[in-house]
């Protein structure tokens, strides 16, 4: 083992809310004491990746525009992509152009 990540459990009622209500975790890295700095470097290389893969894409859990509504319930990795699990409600009404 080389290192493990542990999600943080909130402190206070601020920060549980926070957790609750956006897409903000806290995680800490704890990496074995007996590698070298090169490999140190790789896991925390690869801890931004996927941290930016998976938590840091432009696409929101909710979008709205003047279609409808758009919900981004998971992220899927497959194969090397990320394929997001949304479900969209659009407004097919007649418009007043």
């Amino acid at each position: 083992r080389m290192g493990q990540i542990v999600k943080k459990k909130p402190k206070d009622m601020e920060s549980a809310m926070t957790e609750l209500l956006t897409d903000a975790d806290t995680f800490t890295l704890e990496l074995d004491h007996n590698l070298s700095v090169q490999e140190k470097a790789n896991m925390i290389g690869s801890l931004l990746l996927l941290d930016y893969m998976f938590f840091e894409r432009d696409t929101d859990a909710f979008a709205f525009d003047d279609s409808g509504i758009s919900i981004n319930c998971f992220n899927c990795f497959c194969y090397g992509c990320i394929c997001p699990c949304s479900c969209e409600c659009t407004d097919d009404s007649p418009g007043d152009d």
